[in-house]
């Protein structure tokens, strides 16, 4: 009933196009793919079981059907040989054409989609050659050819792209483990070549015949050289002869990339054979080992949480970051040494070649640091020059012969950023405010290459790499003087590069190039606003894709304020739920932030650093009228809460000075002066008033880690109590004032913006004092956004909570280029 013709008619006129034969097998590779997303298995993919349309649309056949296997004929047409079939679940059974089958089913062995994918590739070899890759004069000959031989890759046109030769090589490996794992792998290549018609630059050499001619030139070279050659210059001369070769690799949707806000997600070691990358299993979010030789990762144990991966100079170990310490593993696995204690997190770290490694911490005000790769105390290498307005220094790459040091110094006016204290990965400072320098490690001093970059790198061909909003530059380096001798140029566009100023890019010291590709990246591209039942059920709010941490519900629960950020600065937005329809509230290139419905619904109070410090602001809900500034401060402020009086505001208010933030509350009528309610040596965050008006709840760090504490109101020196028992912040009162919430600590060490772990609830009695019961888990918030701010709400009912989902990652591929250095060669010279 299917309209066209089917390929085993189409092909007994001779070979297809290149250009005719990739829209056909890409939609063969969607039909499979679907297939396989089922859970369905074809097992006898042929030419016969496709039929081609005449508008060009493809349709595979024969989905399951089995056919009699009839005793064999001498006038026998193999290319039409009968399915071989009985009990056609069991192990032991051959399924399948003869011409088709794989490998293990003409074993009789048990087969899954990997049979699909190598009949596949058989399928695409005869459409381009017009002949098949087994043939033979009987169903046996052919089954042994399956077995034992590999096609005549030399009979593919010349102008086959480069990433269909690769392909090919990969769907006919003969054991299914080295295979291509899945056919949309296959889609995403085959979408390439026909998108990018410039990727057919040159043929590849498949992997066999690649190894072979390895092996040739190690043979040439050691003769040539009497013996004096080793394998790494056998190595780079193998891969001077190769061309350009580009492909793309997974991850799988089973571990897809785990975009991090402030680190680089992969790595490569310096021989060009291996990669790691930050993923997600199951949930749990490891570092992932990726062979070139393999076709599949594997999780590397002990990794858990960790990001910003990088590479022993000798490829043996993997360095990384687990949001406490800096530590390493042998990429083969094992035990994981700690380095160092890393509190205050990691942005970025290089491994030199006399096994020190520098990195650098991230918060603002500091610089980079050196530790040996065996442990031990870090030394201070670089601190932010006040006068040049500098705030940080990040993402360090150490220098062949450890020369010096390429990094990022990030310039801004403290205060009006962070204050001193809130991370690069809060997302407060621009990349557009990054520069590139260099530190002379013999002199101590550094000076600036670049005015606006990131992520530097020094290439072995001479060249100084960074990037620039989702653009990879180079230009040529002198590493003995320690300066640009040229202009730079692009050279790879598109690559995922995030506000914090990392470039999702590594290269090996033999040119294997690997990046994800994609646009900046938004700090809250990977978050959604979610409504949480108590028992913990998930119902994402769709519309609001890109919301960053401090959600807050309407009086009324029938609105949603909340901002959006990206490299430039940040918003409030309203989201009408009925409607679904938003309204964009703030316009200034500032971080406007942090927003506080007014009791009556009717307006919103909000930080936003658009007139210099992070002060208060008021905005109506609707959008009419315009910003009125409610606060005049030279300190950070953040509002979170209304006194029992409606007009009275309970805010954060940062002591530059002392460095701690303190409670004040500011009356909206009259003169608004500010007056100080909690005052201390420590930092007392988040206040929420009761609805009676009767008592503040708070967090403070005073017991050396945070707590959640309530006082009485007016007069909060008349009592205090403990709350949590095992670490908390960021409290809030349910609306009836019976039970109060909070998120528990997940790390020991405090600080500001912490992060914040499961939901917990605890019972409260207001008359005749204030009494409490235990802590209680209210309900699990893994992948659930806790960072500054109020990262969740409570509904007008409270049976609800409005919180903040991460992303479970994202399966975006892994682009790879192989001889990259010759491209980079001819486009900019180095030195």
């Amino acid at each position: 009933l299917a309209d066209g013709e089917d390929l085993a008619q189409r092909l007994t006129r001779g070979p297809i196009s290149v250009d005719d034969a990739l829209p056909i097998a890409l939609q063969i590779a969607e039909a499979l793919e679907a297939a396989h997303e089922k859970g369905i298995i074809h097992r006898d993919l042929k030419p016969s079981n496709v039929m081609v349309g005449s508008d060009g649309g493809v349709k595979v056949l024969d989905f399951g059907l089995a056919k009699v296997w009839e005793p064999e004929a001498s006038e026998t047409d193999l290319t039409k040989s009968p399915t071989l079939t009985e009990q056609m679940t069991q192990a032991g059974v051959i399924l399948g054409t003869a011409a088709y089958m794989s490998p293990e089913q003409a074993r009789g062995k048990p087969v899954d989609k990997r049979a699909d994918i190598w009949a596949f590739g058989v399928l695409l070899y005869e459409m381009l050659t017009g002949q098949q890759s087994y043939s033979g004069k009987t169903i046996t000959d052919i089954i042994a050819a399956v077995v034992t031989r590999d096609p005549d890759w030399e009979a593919l046109p010349p102008q086959t792209p480069s990433q269909i030769h690769r392909l090919l090589a990969r769907c006919a490996q003969k054991e299914p483990r080295e295979r291509l794992h899945d056919i949309a792998d296959a889609r995403i290549e085959i979408e390439e070549a026909i998108t990018a018609p410039d990727s057919r630059l040159a043929e590849v050499t498949p992997p066999k015949a690649q190894r072979r001619a390895f092996l040739l030139v190690t043979a040439v070279v050691a003769a040539a050289s009497l013996g004096l050659a080793t394998w790494s210059l056998t190595r780079l001369a193998w891969k001077a002869q190769q061309p350009l070769s580009r492909f793309v690799i997974g991850p799988p949707a089973s571990q897809p990339l785990h975009l991090t806000v402030a680190h680089t997600d992969l790595a490569v070691s310096p021989d060009g054979r291996t990669i790691v990358y930050t993923g997600l299993q199951d949930g749990d979010r490891h570092l992932f080992v990726r062979s070139l030789e393999e076709l599949e990762a594997t999780p590397l144990r002990g990794t858990e949480r960790g990001v910003s991966p990088f590479f022993s100079p000798d490829g043996q170990w993997v360095g990384f970051y687990d949001q406490s310490s800096l530590k390493k593993v042998r990429i083969e696995g094992g035990s994981v040494v700690t380095i160092c204690d890393a509190a205050d997190g990691v942005e970025g770290a290089s491994w030199a070649s006399n096994d020190s490694i520098v990195f650098a911490k991230g918060t603002l005000g500091t610089g980079l640091f050196r530790v040996s790769a065996g442990g031990g105390e870090p030394e201070v290498l670089t601190s932010p020059v006040a006068e040049r307005r500098e705030v940080l220094h990040v993402r360090p790459d150490v220098l062949p012969g450890g020369r010096g040091v390429l990094f990022m110094a990030f310039s801004g006016d403290r205060e009006s950023l962070a204050g001193g204290r809130i991370p690069v990965s809060g997302g407060r400072i621009p990349v557009s405010e990054g520069r590139v320098a260099v530190l002379d490690l013999e002199t101590g001093m550094y000076k600036t290459l670049v005015q606006e970059g990131s992520n530097p790198r020094y290439s072995p061909t001479g060249h100084l790499l960074y990037g620039v909003k989702g653009t990879l530059r180079a230009a040529a380096f002198d590493l003995q003087r320690l300066e640009l001798t040229g202009d730079s140029f692009p050279i790879v566009e598109g690559i995922l590069s995030k506000v914090s100023g990392a470039v999702n890019f590594a290269f090996s010291s033999d040119g294997t190039l690997a990046y994800v590709p994609g646009a900046q990246e938004e700090l809250g591209a990977n978050l959604a606003l979610v409504w949480i039942d108590r028992d913990g059920q998930r119902e994402t709010i769709p519309a609001t894709l890109g919301a960053s941490p401090s959600p807050r519900v309407s009086p009324d629960g029938g609105r949603i304020a909340f901002e959006v950020q990206d490299a430039t600065g940040s918003d409030v937005f309203v989201l009408d739920l009925a409607r679904d329809t938003f309204r964009r509230l703030t316009f200034d290139r500032a971080f406007d932030s942090s927003p506080l419905w007014t009791p009556d619904g009717h307006g919103l109070v909000f930080s936003s650093t658009r007139d210099g410090a992070r002060n208060l602001y008021f905005k109506a809900a609707d959008g009419t009228g315009n910003v009125e500034r409610l606060t005049m401060s030279t300190n950070e402020q953040i509002a979170h809460s209304w006194f029992a009086d409606r007009m009275t505001l309970v805010l954060n208010e940062r002591d530059a000075e002392r460095e701690t933030w303190n409670v004040l509350t500011l009356p909206l009528e009259g003169e608004r002066v500010p007056e100080r309610v909690l005052d201390s040596e420590f930092d007392e965050l988040s206040p929420q008033v009761s609805p009676n008006g009767r008592w503040i709840a708070y967090s403070s760090n005073e017991s050396g880690r945070s707590e959640i504490y309530v006082r009485p109101l007016p007069n909060v020196q008349t009592g205090r109590w403990q709350v949590s028992t095992d670490g908390g912040m960021l409290p809030m009162w349910s609306p009836n004032g019976r039970e109060l919430f909070y998120r528990a600590l997940v790390q020991a060490r405090y600080a500001p913006f912490a992060t914040a772990g499961d939901m917990m609830v605890v019972n409260i009695e207001n008359a005749p004092t204030f009494t409490h019961g235990r802590p209680e888990i209210l309900f699990e918030t893994q992948g659930l956004a806790g960072r500054r701010g109020s990262s969740y709400d409570v509904s007008p009912d409270g049976e609800r909570f409005l919180m903040v989902s991460r992303s479970e990652g994202r399966s975006l591929p892994i682009h790879l280029v192989l001889n990259w250095f010759e491209e980079l060669n001819h486009r900019v010279p180095g030195n």
